[in-house]
């Protein structure tokens, strides 16, 4: 491993799985978080994207290989996280979805909206969900195109894949294996959609965390990759802002009867919203 794994602030080792046999030579394999890695390093040190590191042990527990996971180009595939037009992450196109796109595309902004994580106190959008035509700007075309959508007008919505961990993100903060070449990571993931919105009201509101499920080569590397989050992949329950979703992860045995294990997500700050 590199000297850097020694930096207490990288949080290595704060989250740890037992894989199986994933390289099949009969020696079991280690997969284990570090919430705070990055290889970004900005003006004020790292920005908390995450990695996880796949650890290849021998007979003895000795560590042969190792094979990361994180931010670089090409270890994760990039992937949308809302729908193309759903600004609120809310799992629909509406019309305050179109207001919002407006909102943006007529504030100023000093960054670049595609890393819109870093500037979310002057408002962005992330390109996944505003960026209609995708060429890298929010402008009232987008505002339109998404205004279109909402009303059910003929339109294409073609947003780019965002980057695939940003800043904040804490990939890593769970690891859980359903199987050697299946691993479940949980992410803090930061939404800047809703960090525009209410951060001013609690930093912990534009948080609206996720689960990857990762499906290994045999090297460690990425072969596919789902996220499970608010507003996709089929995941219906709404999550309250800084509810923790996917900050611990456990297998339990198959109950549904289809033969596959079953992943159970803990929420610990999640609340009734009849409480609220």
């Amino acid at each position: 491993l590199s000297e850097d794994q020694g930096d207490q602030r990288l949080l290595f080792g704060s989250s740890v799985t037992h894989l199986g046999d994933l390289n099949g030579d009969g020696v079991g394999d280690l997969a284990v978080g570090a919430p705070s890695d990055d290889p970004i390093r900005g003006p004020y040190g790292y920005g908390d994207r995450g990695a996880v590191w796949i650890l290849f042990l021998d007979n003895d527990a000795g560590l042969v290989r190792a094979t990361k996971i994180d931010a670089t180009p090409g270890s994760l595939p990039g992937i949308n996280r809302n729908d193309c037009g759903d600004t609120d992450g809310d799992g629909a196109t509406t019309v305050r979805d179109a207001q919002y796109a407006l909102l943006i595309a007529s504030v100023p902004l000093g960054c670049n909206p595609v890393i819109c994580g870093a500037c979310h106190l002057t408002g962005c959008c992330a390109p996944d969900t505003c960026d209609t035509n995708a060429d890298y700007l929010v402008t009232a075309t987008d505002a339109l195109a998404v205004l279109h959508a909402a009303v059910g007008l003929p339109v294409s919505l073609d947003c780019p894949a965002t980057p695939t961990l940003s800043l904040d993100d804490r990939f890593g903060v769970a690891v859980a294996a359903l199987a050697p070449n299946l691993l479940a990571v949980g992410a803090e993931e930061v939404n800047a959609t809703l960090l525009a919105k209410d951060t001013l009201q609690s930093p912990s509101c534009g948080h609206r965390s996720a689960v990857w499920l990762l499906d290994l080569r045999d090297d460690g590397t990425v072969e596919a990759a789902t996220r499970i989050s608010q507003g996709g992949e089929g995941f219906g329950p709404t999550l309250n802002g800084g509810s923790e979703f996917a900050a611990s992860l456990a297998r339990i045995s198959d109950m549904n009867g289809d033969g596959e294990p079953e992943l159970v997500v803990g929420a610990s700050r999640d609340y009734d919203r009849l409480l609220d």
